[in-house]
């Protein structure tokens, strides 16, 4: 991944609970957001990050130092 990767404050948030090992109907329920929108955002974050998987765009993101 070249270059700095900017992920908005919402797919950055989500990233972390992901980390954190929590599923989409956790954090869907800790933020108060659809499980849908927190798809969304991962979808971004994963075209974001280039990641072709769910957990390649975790480890990415931990690698890094997006938290």
């Amino acid at each position: 991944m070249p270059g700095r990767t900017y992920l908005s404050a919402s797919e950055t948030e989500i990233l972390r609970w992901y980390a954190r090992g929590l599923t989409t109907r956790q954090v869907s329920e800790l933020t108060g957001l659809s499980a849908n929108t927190i798809k969304t955002y991962t979808r971004r974050a994963m075209d974001e990050l280039d990641a072709a998987t769910h957990g390649q765009a975790i480890a990415k993101f931990i690698e890094h130092d997006h938290q």
